[in-house]
Protein backbone atom coordinates (compact mmCIF):
# COMPACT_ATOMS: atom_id res chain seq x y z
CA UNK A 1 0.00 0.00 0.00
CA UNK A 2 1.14 3.30 -0.96
CA UNK A 3 0.17 6.76 0.48
CA UNK A 4 0.66 9.98 -0.73
CA UNK A 5 -0.22 13.20 0.93
CA UNK A 6 -2.04 16.29 -0.96
CA UNK A 7 -3.14 19.58 0.29
CA UNK A 8 -6.25 18.40 1.84
CA UNK A 9 -6.53 15.08 1.96
CA UNK A 10 -4.31 11.39 1.43
CA UNK A 11 -4.03 9.34 -1.92
CA UNK A 12 -4.28 5.63 -0.88
CA UNK A 13 -3.29 3.24 -3.72
CA UNK A 14 -3.65 -0.85 -2.54
CA UNK A 15 -2.54 -3.44 -5.05
CA UNK A 16 -3.19 -7.64 -5.07
CA UNK A 17 -2.28 -9.74 -7.43
CA UNK A 18 -1.51 -7.30 -9.93
CA UNK A 19 -5.18 -5.47 -9.73
CA UNK A 20 -4.28 -2.00 -8.04
CA UNK A 21 -7.10 0.08 -6.47
CA UNK A 22 -7.04 4.24 -5.35
CA UNK A 23 -9.15 6.06 -3.99
CA UNK A 24 -8.50 9.50 -2.21
CA UNK A 25 -9.31 10.15 1.65
CA UNK A 26 -9.69 13.12 3.88
CA UNK A 27 -9.91 11.65 7.02
CA UNK A 28 -6.62 10.48 7.92
CA UNK A 29 -8.00 8.22 10.51
CA UNK A 30 -9.75 6.04 7.97
CA UNK A 31 -6.45 5.09 6.15
CA UNK A 32 -6.48 1.88 7.71
CA UNK A 33 -9.56 0.65 7.27
CA UNK A 34 -9.82 2.02 4.03
CA UNK A 35 -7.17 -0.10 3.09
CA UNK A 36 -8.78 -3.44 4.52
CA UNK A 37 -11.64 -2.39 3.00
CA UNK A 38 -10.17 -2.55 -0.65
CA UNK A 39 -7.73 -5.45 0.49
CA UNK A 40 -10.35 -7.27 1.35
CA UNK A 41 -12.98 -6.85 -1.85
CA UNK A 42 -9.91 -7.18 -4.19
CA UNK A 43 -9.63 -10.83 -2.73
CA UNK A 44 -12.79 -11.60 -2.97
CA UNK A 45 -13.32 -10.15 -7.22
CA UNK A 46 -15.53 -7.11 -5.36
CA UNK A 47 -15.67 -3.77 -6.63
CA UNK A 48 -14.00 -1.40 -4.44
CA UNK A 49 -15.81 1.53 -5.08
CA UNK A 50 -19.03 -0.10 -4.35
CA UNK A 51 -17.80 -1.79 -1.32
CA UNK A 52 -15.89 1.90 0.60
CA UNK A 53 -19.50 3.27 -0.34
CA UNK A 54 -21.42 0.23 1.27
CA UNK A 55 -19.25 0.99 4.14
CA UNK A 56 -20.43 4.34 4.61
CA UNK A 57 -17.14 5.43 4.83
CA UNK A 58 -16.90 8.16 2.83
CA UNK A 59 -20.47 9.47 3.18
CA UNK A 60 -21.01 13.27 2.98
CA UNK A 61 -22.77 15.81 4.96
CA UNK A 62 -26.85 14.97 4.50
CA UNK A 63 -28.70 17.72 1.73
CA UNK A 64 -32.37 18.55 2.05
CA UNK A 65 -34.60 17.43 -1.20
CA UNK A 66 -34.91 20.95 -2.39
CA UNK A 67 -31.09 21.11 -2.38
CA UNK A 68 -30.33 18.42 -4.16
CA UNK A 69 -33.45 19.62 -6.87
CA UNK A 70 -31.40 22.41 -7.26
CA UNK A 71 -28.38 20.62 -7.67
CA UNK A 72 -29.54 18.46 -10.28
CA UNK A 73 -32.24 21.02 -11.94
CA UNK A 74 -29.06 23.53 -12.65
CA UNK A 75 -26.97 20.70 -14.09
CA UNK A 76 -29.34 18.57 -16.60
CA UNK A 77 -32.96 20.17 -16.83
CA UNK A 78 -32.26 23.99 -16.73
CA UNK A 79 -30.34 23.66 -20.04
CA UNK A 80 -32.35 20.86 -21.40
CA UNK A 81 -35.69 19.41 -20.24
CA UNK A 82 -37.49 22.10 -18.41
CA UNK A 83 -40.45 19.65 -18.36
CA UNK A 84 -38.02 17.82 -15.95
CA UNK A 85 -37.66 20.72 -14.20
CA UNK A 86 -41.22 21.48 -12.82
CA UNK A 87 -42.12 17.39 -12.04
CA UNK A 88 -38.57 17.84 -10.41
CA UNK A 89 -40.42 20.48 -8.01
CA UNK A 90 -43.41 18.40 -7.80
CA UNK A 91 -41.71 15.61 -6.23
CA UNK A 92 -39.81 17.87 -4.16
CA UNK A 93 -42.59 19.76 -2.53
CA UNK A 94 -44.72 15.95 -2.13
CA UNK A 95 -41.98 15.24 0.50
CA UNK A 96 -41.34 18.32 1.50
CA UNK A 97 -38.61 20.79 0.51
CA UNK A 98 -36.75 21.03 4.25
CA UNK A 99 -37.06 17.25 4.40
CA UNK A 100 -33.48 14.88 4.38
CA UNK A 101 -32.60 13.36 1.03
CA UNK A 102 -32.40 10.06 2.96
CA UNK A 103 -35.72 10.16 4.08
CA UNK A 104 -37.46 8.83 0.60
CA UNK A 105 -37.78 4.74 0.64
CA UNK A 106 -40.29 2.57 -1.08
CA UNK A 107 -43.20 3.63 1.05
CA UNK A 108 -42.61 7.21 0.52
CA UNK A 109 -42.67 6.22 -3.03
CA UNK A 110 -45.89 4.38 -3.06
CA UNK A 111 -48.41 7.61 -1.33
CA UNK A 112 -46.43 9.64 -3.60
CA UNK A 113 -47.78 7.57 -6.65
CA UNK A 114 -50.89 7.42 -4.78
CA UNK A 115 -50.72 11.06 -3.76
CA UNK A 116 -50.65 12.01 -8.33
CA UNK A 117 -53.29 9.39 -9.23
CA UNK A 118 -55.88 10.98 -6.76
CA UNK A 119 -55.01 14.32 -8.62
CA UNK A 120 -55.91 12.35 -11.96
CA UNK A 121 -52.40 11.98 -13.33
CA UNK A 122 -52.00 9.80 -15.89
CA UNK A 123 -49.41 6.88 -15.15
CA UNK A 124 -47.29 8.21 -18.16
CA UNK A 125 -47.67 11.35 -15.98
CA UNK A 126 -46.49 9.69 -12.98
CA UNK A 127 -43.68 7.64 -14.61
CA UNK A 128 -42.52 11.14 -15.50
CA UNK A 129 -42.29 12.37 -11.77
CA UNK A 130 -40.73 9.09 -10.83
CA UNK A 131 -38.27 9.64 -13.61
CA UNK A 132 -37.09 12.87 -12.17
CA UNK A 133 -36.72 11.81 -8.57
CA UNK A 134 -34.58 8.69 -10.10
CA UNK A 135 -32.65 11.31 -11.33
CA UNK A 136 -32.55 13.28 -8.00
CA UNK A 137 -31.56 9.99 -5.79
CA UNK A 138 -29.22 8.92 -8.47
CA UNK A 139 -27.59 12.12 -8.19
CA UNK A 140 -27.28 11.86 -4.37
CA UNK A 141 -25.83 8.26 -4.05
CA UNK A 142 -23.16 8.56 -6.50
CA UNK A 143 -21.72 11.73 -4.50
CA UNK A 144 -22.60 9.72 -1.36
CA UNK A 145 -25.29 12.09 0.39
CA UNK A 146 -27.58 9.16 0.80
CA UNK A 147 -25.86 5.79 1.17
CA UNK A 148 -29.05 3.75 -0.19
CA UNK A 149 -31.05 4.20 -3.38
CA UNK A 150 -35.00 2.94 -3.07
CA UNK A 151 -36.41 0.58 -5.71
CA UNK A 152 -38.91 2.59 -7.89
CA UNK A 153 -41.82 0.59 -9.85
CA UNK A 154 -42.73 1.90 -13.05
CA UNK A 155 -46.24 2.63 -13.35
CA UNK A 156 -47.43 0.56 -16.78
CA UNK A 157 -48.57 2.97 -19.70
CA UNK A 158 -51.10 3.05 -22.53
CA UNK A 159 -54.74 2.83 -22.55
CA UNK A 160 -55.04 0.66 -19.24
CA UNK A 161 -58.30 -0.13 -17.79
CA UNK A 162 -59.50 1.57 -14.44
CA UNK A 163 -58.74 -1.68 -12.05
CA UNK A 164 -61.14 -2.43 -9.25
CA UNK A 165 -61.92 -5.92 -7.68
CA UNK A 166 -64.27 -8.19 -8.43
CA UNK A 167 -66.49 -9.35 -5.63
CA UNK A 168 -64.92 -12.67 -6.34
CA UNK A 169 -61.29 -10.74 -6.06
CA UNK A 170 -61.88 -9.69 -2.80
CA UNK A 171 -63.22 -13.42 -1.47
CA UNK A 172 -59.82 -14.79 -3.10
CA UNK A 173 -57.48 -12.07 -1.61
CA UNK A 174 -59.30 -12.18 1.76
CA UNK A 175 -59.07 -15.95 1.47
CA UNK A 176 -55.34 -16.14 0.80
CA UNK A 177 -54.18 -13.38 3.66
CA UNK A 178 -56.37 -15.57 5.97
CA UNK A 179 -54.99 -18.62 5.05
CA UNK A 180 -51.20 -17.01 5.60
CA UNK A 181 -52.69 -16.16 9.39
CA UNK A 182 -52.17 -12.47 7.70
CA UNK A 183 -55.39 -11.29 9.77
CA UNK A 184 -54.00 -7.77 10.66
CA UNK A 185 -53.49 -7.35 6.90
CA UNK A 186 -56.76 -8.58 6.17
CA UNK A 187 -58.46 -6.50 8.56
CA UNK A 188 -56.68 -3.73 6.92
CA UNK A 189 -57.67 -4.11 2.92
CA UNK A 190 -61.01 -4.95 4.27
CA UNK A 191 -61.53 -1.39 5.80
CA UNK A 192 -59.82 0.10 2.82
CA UNK A 193 -62.22 -1.27 0.44
CA UNK A 194 -64.75 -0.08 2.19
CA UNK A 195 -64.07 3.20 3.06
CA UNK A 196 -61.54 4.31 -0.10
CA UNK A 197 -59.21 5.72 2.11
CA UNK A 198 -55.44 5.78 1.35
CA UNK A 199 -53.47 3.77 2.90
CA UNK A 200 -51.46 6.56 4.93
CA UNK A 201 -54.74 7.77 6.02
CA UNK A 202 -55.96 4.63 7.84
CA UNK A 203 -52.46 3.73 9.11
CA UNK A 204 -52.46 6.99 11.46
CA UNK A 205 -56.54 7.33 12.12
CA UNK A 206 -56.77 7.67 15.50
CA UNK A 207 -59.90 5.97 17.75
CA UNK A 208 -60.90 9.28 19.17
CA UNK A 209 -61.58 10.90 15.69
CA UNK A 210 -64.12 7.83 15.46
CA UNK A 211 -67.87 9.20 16.14
CA UNK A 212 -70.64 6.40 16.10
CA UNK A 213 -70.01 4.99 13.11
CA UNK A 214 -68.18 8.22 11.04
CA UNK A 215 -64.90 8.32 10.86
CA UNK A 216 -63.00 12.18 10.85
CA UNK A 217 -59.48 12.19 8.95
CA UNK A 218 -56.73 14.91 9.28
CA UNK A 219 -54.08 16.06 6.58
CA UNK A 220 -50.42 15.94 7.67
CA UNK A 221 -50.79 19.56 9.36
CA UNK A 222 -53.89 18.74 11.31
CA UNK A 223 -56.48 19.84 9.71
CA UNK A 224 -59.54 17.93 9.02
CA UNK A 225 -59.69 16.66 5.32
CA UNK A 226 -62.98 14.60 5.40
CA UNK A 227 -65.51 12.31 7.44
CA UNK A 228 -66.32 8.87 5.92
CA UNK A 229 -69.03 6.05 7.25
CA UNK A 230 -67.89 2.91 8.08
CA UNK A 231 -69.94 -0.19 7.13
CA UNK A 232 -70.60 -2.37 10.23
CA UNK A 233 -67.85 -4.66 9.17
CA UNK A 234 -65.05 -2.16 9.20
CA UNK A 235 -66.56 -0.22 12.11
CA UNK A 236 -66.39 -3.43 14.62
CA UNK A 237 -62.57 -4.14 12.96
CA UNK A 238 -61.73 -0.63 13.70
CA UNK A 239 -63.14 -0.85 17.28
CA UNK A 240 -62.01 -4.31 17.86
CA UNK A 241 -58.20 -2.78 17.53
CA UNK A 242 -59.11 0.26 19.21
CA UNK A 243 -59.63 -1.47 22.38
CA UNK A 244 -55.62 -2.31 22.68
CA UNK A 245 -54.36 0.83 20.43
CA UNK A 246 -54.94 4.74 19.85
CA UNK A 247 -53.71 4.10 16.29
CA UNK A 248 -56.02 0.71 15.44
CA UNK A 249 -53.49 -0.48 12.53
CA UNK A 250 -50.17 0.93 14.50
CA UNK A 251 -48.21 -2.26 14.47
CA UNK A 252 -48.73 -3.17 10.72
CA UNK A 253 -45.68 -1.96 8.93
CA UNK A 254 -45.26 -0.55 5.62
CA UNK A 255 -42.87 -3.79 4.78
CA UNK A 256 -45.44 -5.90 6.34
CA UNK A 257 -48.26 -4.32 3.76
CA UNK A 258 -45.65 -4.34 0.98
CA UNK A 259 -44.79 -8.18 1.80
CA UNK A 260 -48.22 -9.53 2.38
CA UNK A 261 -50.20 -7.70 -0.61
CA UNK A 262 -47.28 -9.11 -2.85
CA UNK A 263 -47.76 -12.59 -1.53
CA UNK A 264 -51.19 -12.84 -1.92
CA UNK A 265 -50.87 -10.91 -5.62
CA UNK A 266 -48.57 -14.17 -6.27
CA UNK A 267 -50.83 -16.36 -4.49
CA UNK A 268 -54.22 -15.38 -6.93
CA UNK A 269 -51.46 -15.68 -9.81
CA UNK A 270 -51.43 -11.61 -10.83
CA UNK A 271 -48.26 -11.51 -9.94
CA UNK A 272 -47.84 -10.30 -13.64
CA UNK A 273 -50.90 -7.63 -12.89
CA UNK A 274 -49.01 -4.82 -13.00
CA UNK A 275 -52.62 -2.30 -11.83
CA UNK A 276 -53.15 -5.18 -9.09
CA UNK A 277 -51.63 -2.45 -6.47
CA UNK A 278 -52.90 -1.48 -2.95
CA UNK A 279 -54.32 1.81 -4.76
CA UNK A 280 -56.94 -0.57 -6.57
CA UNK A 281 -58.81 -0.89 -3.22
CA UNK A 282 -59.47 2.74 -3.13
CA UNK A 283 -60.71 2.01 -6.88
CA UNK A 284 -63.46 -0.59 -5.98
CA UNK A 285 -64.44 1.43 -3.11
CA UNK A 286 -65.38 4.16 -5.54
CA UNK A 287 -66.33 1.93 -8.61
CA UNK A 288 -68.79 -0.18 -6.43
CA UNK A 289 -70.53 3.23 -5.10
CA UNK A 290 -71.02 4.68 -8.54
CA UNK A 291 -72.16 1.46 -9.98
CA UNK A 292 -74.87 1.25 -7.43
CA UNK A 293 -76.17 4.33 -7.89
CA UNK A 294 -74.34 6.84 -5.74
CA UNK A 295 -74.64 10.24 -7.07
CA UNK A 296 -70.68 11.53 -8.94
CA UNK A 297 -70.62 14.53 -6.61
CA UNK A 298 -71.26 12.71 -3.71
CA UNK A 299 -68.78 9.93 -4.39
CA UNK A 300 -66.27 13.01 -4.48
CA UNK A 301 -67.01 14.26 -1.19
CA UNK A 302 -66.27 10.54 0.18
CA UNK A 303 -62.74 10.08 -1.62
CA UNK A 304 -62.30 13.78 -0.80
CA UNK A 305 -61.16 14.78 -3.95
CA UNK A 306 -60.35 18.29 -4.59
CA UNK A 307 -62.13 18.31 -7.97
CA UNK A 308 -64.83 16.86 -10.01
CA UNK A 309 -62.84 16.03 -12.48
CA UNK A 310 -60.81 13.39 -10.66
CA UNK A 311 -64.19 11.54 -9.99
CA UNK A 312 -65.19 11.35 -13.58
CA UNK A 313 -62.91 8.68 -14.08
CA UNK A 314 -65.59 6.49 -12.38
CA UNK A 315 -68.61 7.91 -14.26
CA UNK A 316 -68.74 5.34 -16.94
CA UNK A 317 -69.31 2.41 -14.71
CA UNK A 318 -73.16 4.06 -14.44
CA UNK A 319 -74.06 3.29 -17.85
CA UNK A 320 -78.09 3.51 -16.23
CA UNK A 321 -77.19 7.28 -15.93
CA UNK A 322 -77.16 7.32 -19.82
CA UNK A 323 -80.84 4.99 -19.98
CA UNK A 324 -82.09 7.78 -17.62
CA UNK A 325 -81.24 10.19 -19.90
CA UNK A 326 -82.75 8.70 -22.76
CA UNK A 327 -85.55 8.16 -20.99
CA UNK A 328 -85.86 11.70 -20.29
CA UNK A 329 -85.68 12.51 -23.70
CA UNK A 330 -88.41 9.99 -24.51
CA UNK A 331 -91.01 11.79 -22.92
CA UNK A 332 -93.37 13.95 -24.86
CA UNK A 333 -93.23 17.14 -25.27
CA UNK A 334 -96.21 19.69 -24.77
CA UNK A 335 -96.84 21.64 -28.10
CA UNK A 336 -98.30 24.73 -27.39
CA UNK A 337 -101.71 25.51 -29.62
Amino acid sequence: MSIQRGKNSWQVSVTHNGSRFRTTIKDQNKIALAKEIILNALKNGKEPDSALHDADLFSKPELSISAIFALVDKRYWQTGDSRQSGNGKQVTNFFGPAAAMSVIDENGIDEMIEFFQDRGNSNATINRKLAALSKMLSYAYKRKHITYKPTIEWLVEGNSRLRYLTVEEEKTLLHFLTYAQFHLMRDFVTVLIDTGLRRSELKRFNIKDLHGNVSSHYNTKNVLSRSVPLTQRSLEIIKRYGKEHQIPFQNLSYSQIRKQWNFARCSMGLENDKEFVLHTLRHTCASRLVQRGVGITVVKEWLGHKSLAMTLRYAHLAPENLQSALEVLEQPVAVAS
